[in-house]
């Protein structure tokens, strides 16, 4: 402990004025953060400070429980004010925070002095458009209107398709104060940008630290930059979605067991659990799925004809599979199995329940941030040596967020998950190809990214057109310089091409699995 605040006094002392400098900026910063933050994100707060509350419950005309709440139903969510008479700036439903929290859209008419009937959107016309409340946000209750004059008539809609019936409010009011509100992850986010475009700025320091002339310093900002980001898709993933499949008592407690520390639980519905259910088939040896087609699917003439099986559907009452192949009396999985080996079948074998395949999304992002980051921090040391360590980062921020992984995180269902892990096993798979270029002894690595690339055609088969970089990566040394019909040349090829033929076999040996499984001997 002395030795390191000897280093760190050492250290104060010969950075003093940087130090200095930052300190503020970094104080410039979150007062700025904090002034945004207090008067233009409270801008509502501040502009209603001065109204006068009218409340309205004595008018509505709903249900009310033992306890006062207003009772809104499917067949009474309907409340009309006559005879106001006064500027509405804004209208408050208090929705009771007792009950389940829910995002309950509100539709609103009303009538003012430019509108003598209620009016709706038409050709020429646009009313109030729906705006969704959180039954348990405060901050969403307060609706603001934009009316011409005086309102005499307002008329809301509480509710509508999906809507979870009865709702409780607690009371109406219009022209109510808006409270402050500060968010500490508002001001966070507000303090972030702000940090991003002072340190990128034109005449920021980081475009004049070399990659290849600051290793340490650049790797240590690759690597703070990489957990960050990490970080960010973590929470977006986690937080913003409710497809992630895991239950705790304080995380989607909905769907928790009341028992186990973390449980997982179905989602997505019947037609998004193609893996699940061939990890089940492929733990008792088979590689279709167990769930039998009905009967009519099985003795039609062209069960590929749509419309035929929507007809017999509603004749016999009977559904199929929906996004699975249908081949020989059986359903079977058409997407890549690489997850389904990878994530379903272990964790099915171990736990007996299904592997959720949000996680499995958020595993391959990880995978994919890391990959990037060491696929361009290699180009930049042993490729284009001049670049700056601004330049890489913005680069490299520029390929994780804008190569369409963001919407894979937004929609982690199993059509998202075979993408993303083609994508991490591509860039994983480059990487280690270039890494073994420069290298005494390749053949490791050689492979290793063979394997990779490889195993996207198991996950996303259409990326496998990335492995075509082999040529211009390996046709000189290997072709031009003949360096293939030397023995550690063939050898070093050996690793480059095994692990294709590799995945080629498991391919042709599903095959004929998938054959034998159907072979009847009645029909010889």
């Amino acid at each position: 402990m002395r030795a390191f605040m000897t280093l760190l006094r050492e250290f104060v002392a010969t950075h003093h004025p940087e130090l200095r400098h930052y300190l503020k900026v970094a104080g410039v910063i979150l007062l700025l953060a904090f002034v945004l933050e207090a008067a233009v994100f409270n801008f509502n707060h501040w502009r209603s400070l001065t109204w006068e509350t009218v409340t309205l419950d004595s008018q509505v005309d709903l249900s009310q429980t033992a306890d006062g709440r207003f009772r809104i139903s499917s067949v009474d969510n309907d409340i009309e004010f006559e005879h106001l008479g006064v500027k509405v700036h804004n209208v408050r439903l208090d929705f009771n925070w007792s009950q389940s929290a829910q995002n309950v859209p509100v539709k609103i008419w009303f009538t003012d002095a430019a509108h003598s009937t209620y009016f709706d959107d038409t050709e020429y016309t646009s009313g109030v458009p729906v705006t969704y409340v959180a039954t348990n946000c405060d901050e969403s209750e307060y609706l603001n209107l934009n009316a011409s004059g005086d309102i005499e008539k307002l008329r809301i809609e509480i509710g509508g398709e999906g809507t979870v019936y009865p709702l409780y409010l607690d009371g109406v009011q219009i022209n109510a104060p808006e409270p402050f509100s500060f968010s500490t992850l508002r001001f966070g986010i507000a303090a972030a940008i702000m940090a991003f475009a002072y340190a990128f700025r034109p005449r920021s320091r980081l475009y004049r630290i070399s990659i290849k002339d600051h290793p340490h310093r650049s790797k240590f900002a690759a690597i703070a930059v990489t957990v960050i980001e990490i970080w960010l898709c973590s929470s977006f993933l986690l937080m913003g979605s409710n497809l992630v499949g895991v239950a705790t008592s304080s995380y989607n407690s909905g769907s928790w067991d009341g028992v186990s520390l973390v449980n997982t639980f179905e989602v997505g519905g019947d037609n998004a659990q193609q893996y699940a259910e061939l990890a089940k088939s492929m733990a008792n040896g088979k590689l279709y799925l167990e769930e039998e087609p009905p009967n009519w699917l099985l003795n039609m003439e062209d069960p590929y004809d749509r419309g035929a099986r929507d007809q017999l559907v509603k004749e016999t009452g009977e559904n199929y599979l929906w996004d699975v192949a249908y081949y020989e009396g059986h359903y079977y999985v058409y997407f890549g199995v690489v997850p389904v080996v990878l994530f379903y079948l272990p964790f099915y074998l171990l736990t007996g329940a299904n592997f959720p395949t949000a996680i499995g999304v958020l595993i391959g992002m990880v995978a994919f941030i890391a990959g990037i980051s060491a696929l361009l921090d290699r180009f930049a040391r042993y490729h284009f040596k001049r670049v700056s360590l601004g330049l890489y980062l913005l680069l490299q921020m520029a390929v994780v967020f804008c190569s369409g992984t963001m919407y894979l995180l937004k929609f982690p269902t199993f059509y998202s998950l075979p993408i993303m892990l083609a994508l991490a096993f591509s860039v994983w798979g480059l990487y280690f190809w270039m890494l073994g270029r420069t290298h005494k002894h390749p053949e490791l690595l050689y492979f290793a990214g063979s394997l990779c690339m490889a195993l996207v055609v198991g996950c996303r088969p259409q990326l496998v057109m990335l492995s075509f970089l082999a040529f211009p990566l390996f046709w000189r040394p290997y072709v031009t310089e003949r360096r293939l019909f030397t023995r550690r040349g063939a050898v070093e090829f050996a690793c480059l091409i095994g692990p294709y033929l590799v995945v080629a076999a498991g391919v042709s040996l599903k095959a004929a699995f998938d054959f034998f499984s159907n072979y009847d001997p009645r029909l010889c």
